[in-house]
């Protein structure tokens, strides 16, 4: 499965809730815990910082290629079996002053 509805998530027992909407901006590891499609044309991708316990959602969204991806392109996050994974993140911020997933390089599979 290539990511699951919110109301999955939650029969499984995830908590989407759980997952703050707004990153810390700045570079840093975490492990992709789940992936839901959102309302729009977009994936919501839940993080953990491994060091911090901080918990985050941030959205890839469709490139014209049908691949959802942080801004850099590098890693199209609607693959089967990507969880587990742990990434090198880069958040910024967008012209209006929100989070934006700018890059993501894998730094060890999932297990």
């Amino acid at each position: 499965m290539r990511a699951l509805t919110y109301d999955q998530a939650v029969e499984m027992g995830l908590e989407p809730r759980d997952y703050a909407y707004e990153p810390v901006i700045g570079e840093f590891e975490a492990v992709l815990d789940f992936k839901v499609w959102g309302k729009s044309v977009n994936l919501q991708c839940f993080f953990t910082v491994p060091a911090t316990g901080e918990r985050f959602r941030v959205s890839a969204f469709r490139d014209d290629a049908k691949r959802y991806t942080p801004k850099d392109g590098g890693i199209d996050f609607s693959e089967e079996g990507l969880e587990g994974g742990l990434y090198r993140l880069a958040i910024g911020k967008n012209k209006k002053g929100r989070a934006a997933w700018l890059a993501a390089e894998l730094l060890r599979n999932p297990e």
